[in-house]
C-alpha cells in the first residue's frame, strides 16, 4: 500500500497556502495533496475533486520532490512556431507599436510564472476575461458553429469520413455567418475585457490551449 502520510506541519502549510490561492486548478493540487497526506484514499480523493486517480498520484509525487513550488509549476510549453519567415517579418512590421494587448482565458497556462517572467519589460500586456464567459471567447462561438454544421444531426459512418468533414469546415471560405463569429463577437469581447481604446489587439485562442 502507498504511504502518502504527510506530518502537521506540512498539512498546515499547505493549508495555509490554499487560502492564498486563486486559481482553482492550482488549489485542487494543494486539495489533493492536503488529503491524501490526511489519510483519505487516492480513489477517495479523485471523486472528491473529479481529477483522474493518476493525476491525484502525480500531485503528491511532485510535493515530495519539489515542495509546494513544484507543486504548483505549470511544465506548458506550448510548441514551435509555425509561421514561415516571410509571415514572421509581416507580423513583426504589423506589431511595431508601443504596447500590444493580448486577450486570454484564465487557463492556467497563460497565468503561468513562466509566461509571466517572459513577458515582464515586454510591450505586451496581458488582459483576462472575465472568469465562466465563454461568450466573451471567440474560439468558444467557433465551436458552436463548428458543431452545428459538422455534428448535430449527423451521422458518418466510418471515422475518415468525419476527418474529412472536419477538414472540410476549416478549409471552408468565410461565410457570412464565420464572419460574424470571428469578427463582430471578437469587438464585443475586446471592448468588454479592457473598456479602453486600443493601439492593438491580439486574440490568441486555440483548440489545442497554444499561444500564439
Amino acid at each position: 500500500m502507498e504511504n502518502y502520510q504527510l506530518s502537521s506541519r506540512q498539512i498546515a502549510s499547505l493549508k495555509a497556502l490554499h487560502r492564498t490561492l486563486r486559481d482553482r486548478k492550482e488549489a485542487d493540487r494543494v486539495k489533493a495533496v492536503v488529503l491524501l497526506g490526511s489519510g483519505w484514499s487516492v480513489s477517495t480523493v479523485a471523486e472528491a475533486i473529479m481529477l483522474d486517480a493518476n493525476t491525484v498520484r502525480s500531485y503528491f509525487d511532485k510535493y515530495v520532490h519539489g515542495g509546494e513550488e513544484e507543486l504548483l509549476e505549470s511544465n506548458y510549453a506550448g510548441r514551435q512556431l509555425m509561421l514561415t519567415t516571410k509571415q514572421e517579418k509581416a507580423l513583426s512590421r504589423h506589431l511595431d507599436v508601443n504596447e500590444i494587448h493580448v486577450i486570454l482565458d484564465n487557463a492556467s497556462y497563460c497565468k503561468s510564472k513562466w509566461l509571466q517572467k517572459r513577458l515582464t519589460g515586454s510591450k505586451i500586456i496581458l488582459h483576462y476575461l472575465h472568469g465562466y464567459s465563454p461568450n466573451l471567447n471567440v474560439i468558444e462561438r467557433l465551436w458552436k458553429f463548428f458543431k452545428k454544421r459538422i455534428l448535430y444531426n449527423k451521422y458518418y459512418e466510418k471515422f475518415d469520413d468525419f476527418v474529412s468533414a472536419c477538414k472540410g469546415f476549416s478549409l471552408q471560405k468565410k461565410s457570412s455567418a464565420m464572419n460574424y463569429v470571428l469578427y463582430t463577437v471578437a469587438g464585443r469581447a475586446i471592448g468588454f475585457a479592457l473598456e479602453q481604446p486600443l493601439h492593438v489587439v491580439t486574440l490568441t485562442c486555440s483548440a489545442s490551449g497554444n499561444l500564439k
